[in-house]
């Protein structure tokens, strides 16, 4: 029998995308792009496969992607990974934690402090914070910003939990600059990153809190994004009840008015505290372990939560190609 994808209408199929459509889009994404095996072997499982797969279409209401279509997504994932040269940011898993392999622009860029993952969400998915009232907005480098945004996706999503295909991003907008405003070509270069190399991993992303600056940058880069993208984003009231709905208690941080502390994300001969970050910036370094060290405990928790429930195994574990 043919696969589901083969038929006349197969977004309006019932069970697509099924095992052997997901294994279809494997072999011919990587027939036509033989570097895309071991992207498929380190970050895209089956069950985020199936995920692209079987996205609503643009279409209509009721309608699913085509096979094509979803194959073109992955096809141009790929080209975009070769465009930031994504392979040479992130070579293997084996050295994702060794701090001596990161890249030294990545490290360097790191060090600011203005992105990093802390915690995971009310539905498992691992939340990357913005902090981007860190960063120097008067000299700002696009290329090692892209590679050190490449390199934290990577890491992340190798700490993905059985059956979680996407993360939250959680923006903190306090002490925002006018300098943001005119930075397009950064905002389009995230834009592509997060769009094009790392199609459907958003789940949600939330701003915040509103002020006059924060509406007038949305509404400047808000018609740059796709429609389902705009869809995800929440601009955050001050009182967090928003953040809330989407992050448990305990994992909101100070900043944002709970208890949660991110101030080890920066550290300096062994000292963490604010004081270092306002007035020592260029002797800071990024505190990997800390991330590693408290997302790897998270993980393990939730892991053996999912095991215990029974995670499906369609969605846990990838299928030879």
């Amino acid at each position: 029998a043919l696969p589901i994808s083969e038929m006349e209408a197969p977004e309006e199929a019932k069970g697509y995308p099924r095992e052997e459509d997901v294994k279809r889009m494997k072999e011919e994404v990587c027939k036509e792009r033989p570097e895309a095996k071991k992207v498929f072997e380190s970050s895209w499982n089956d069950a985020y496969v199936q995920k692209v797969m079987s996205q609503p279409s643009k279409k209509g209401k009721g309608k699913m992607r085509t096979f094509e279509y979803s194959k073109t997504k992955f096809l141009k994932a790929l080209e975009t990974r070769e465009e930031f040269k994504a392979e040479s940011v992130f070579p293997s898993d084996t050295d994702a934690d060794d701090v001596s392999k990161i890249p030294e622009d990545v490290k360097r860029v790191c060090a600011q402090g203005s992105l990093y993952w802390r915690d995971y969400d009310l539905e498992n998915r691992p939340i990357l914070w913005v902090r981007n009232s860190r960063k120097d907005w008067s000299n700002v480098d696009i290329m090692a910003e892209a590679r050190m945004h490449i390199w934290m996706i990577e890491w992340g999503l190798r700490r993905l939990p059985p059956g979680v295909t996407s993360f939250v991003i959680v923006a903190d907008a306090n002490g925002m600059q006018m300098a943001q405003l005119v930075q397009l070509s950064f905002v389009k270069m995230l834009i592509k990153i997060f769009t094009r190399m790392y199609p459907d991993r958003v789940g949600a992303m939330l701003v915040g809190p509103v002020s006059f600056l924060l509406r007038r940058l949305y509404a400047v880069v808000s018609p740059l994004l796709p429609k389902n993208l705009r869809a995800k984003i929440k601009l955050l009231p001050s009182d967090n009840s928003t953040l809330r709905e989407v992050v448990s208690e305990e994992c909101i941080p100070e900043f944002f008015g709970g208890e949660a502390t991110h101030a080890d994300v920066l550290i300096r001969d062994g000292l963490q505290d604010d004081y270092m970050m306002r007035d020592a910036k260029q002797a800071l370094q990024f505190n990997f372990g800390w991330m590693t060290e408290f997302q790897d405990a998270k993980l393990n928790i939730i892991t053996a939560r999912s095991v215990s429930a029974g995670t499906p195994r369609s969605l846990s574990m990838n299928s030879t190609l």
